[in-house]
């Protein structure tokens, strides 16, 4: 039997090559509604195509249709249109189940097959550069917030109920500064499953997610699994401890989703404050993206905080102290707040209060004070 995820990637390109811009997913808001082939998803190829220079973004469409399913094959010299009529038999599993088990026993199988696809169509990853989609097509690398996207964008378009979502607590329970992404797939049961090309196994147990709470805004979010299985069958509001119905969770929505890849592109600036050596050059072209980020999405935490840290490291002290602490209450609107936000908030306090001091203490007062005394 021929490989099922190269079978459904490949009916995946095919529709999206008919019905442009169509979306038959249910329960999604146009915010967080970004099929393959959309216009939505193609700002996201746009702006990466846009930052990088890197020529003409329907390069990306060019190899998700006939690059990524050869390079994907067992055997190349597979007829395609074989595999494509077999996934589009296969394509209609989910529309043809009666129930809502069997519709999401269809739609665990192809996030299943969809999983497989992008780790051998893309193999390599990269935090420097995996979430260009120019990266993708020049070095075959991929990043976590490139791969959920774009998992989440191929499921959408076939009709399933998915986005994209960030992760600050693993299954171990260790916490991070929102440090990684997943795709949440809502299945047609009730229940949620998370999705990480990250790791070998499709689906994954994370006990923390950054994710949008209908009626809330931005809220970090505890999974409750079901016993023994890496089902969600519901969450708690980690501000409050109260639990949040199943349906009221869903994806991060475009804006923040675009305001997250400037993020990582000022992150990752050569130059920048993260890397071994920052220059006045890399601080201020970091601080230019990172603006870029919040010009997307002025409520994204991490992108607030991590310019707040860029300001202070160039000087810029009130700029410094006021991002961070609009940093500080956007993560506690949202439920918790990390440490290095708070340690970052509390060293700007410092210089401020230090370059107040200074400035109002006159040249020499000290040493003629003294003197005097003397």
């Amino acid at each position: 039997m021929k490989t099922r995820f190269v079978s459904v990637v490949a009916c995946l390109f095919a529709l999206c090559a008919r019905t442009p811009g169509t979306s038959p997913q249910r329960s999604v808001s146009p915010a967080e509604s970004y099929p393959y082939g959309s216009p939505a998803f193609h700002r996201f190829v746009q702006d990466s195509y846009r930052a990088t220079g890197k020529g003409d973004p329907l390069s990306f469409q060019r190899w998700m249709e006939g690059v990524a399913p050869a390079r994907s094959r067992a055997a190349r010299s597979d007829p395609p249109k074989a595999w494509v009529a077999e996934l589009e038999s296969r394509g209609g599993d989910r529309r043809r189940a009666r129930t809502p088990e069997a519709m999401a026993a269809a739609e665990r199988r192809q996030a299943i097959d969809l999983h497989h696809w992008e780790k051998r169509a893309i193999p390599r990853f990269s935090l420097d550069r995996g979430f260009e989609f120019s990266s993708v097509v020049d070095r075959g690398e991929r990043q976590c917030l490139l791969q959920s996207v774009l998992l989440a964008a191929l499921l959408q378009k076939s009709g399933s109920d998915a986005g994209a979502v960030m992760v600050f607590r693993n299954g171990a329970g260790e916490e991070s500064n929102i440090g990684h992404v997943v795709t949440l797939l809502k299945l047609s049961n009730g229940r949620d499953v998370l999705t990480d090309a990250s790791h070998k196994e499709p689906f994954v147990r994370y006990t923390g997610l950054f994710a949008r709470v209908r009626g809330f805004g931005y809220r970090f979010v505890e999974p409750i699994f079901a016993s023994g299985t890496q089902d969600i069958v519901a969450y708690r509001l980690v501000a409050t401890g109260r639990r949040t119905p199943l349906s009221s969770v869903r994806g991060l929505d475009t804006a923040y989703l675009r305001s997250q890849f400037a993020y990582y592109r000022g992150e990752r600036t050569p130059g920048g404050i993260l890397s071994g050596r920052p220059t006045s050059v890399g601080l201020e072209v970091q601080a230019k993206r990172l603006r870029e980020s919040l010009a997307q999405c002025s409520a994204n935490p991490i992108s607030t905080y991590l310019l707040g840290r860029v300001c202070l490291k160039m000087g810029r002290l009130s700029e410094a102290y006021s991002l961070l602490d609009r940093a500080c209450r956007l993560y506690r609107e949202a439920g918790w707040v990390p440490i290095d936000p708070q340690e970052a908030l509390v060293r700007a306090r410092s210089a401020v209060a230090r370059e107040v001091a200074a400035g109002s203490r006159p040249a020499g007062r000290t040493s003629s004070s003294r003197a005097n005394r003397g």
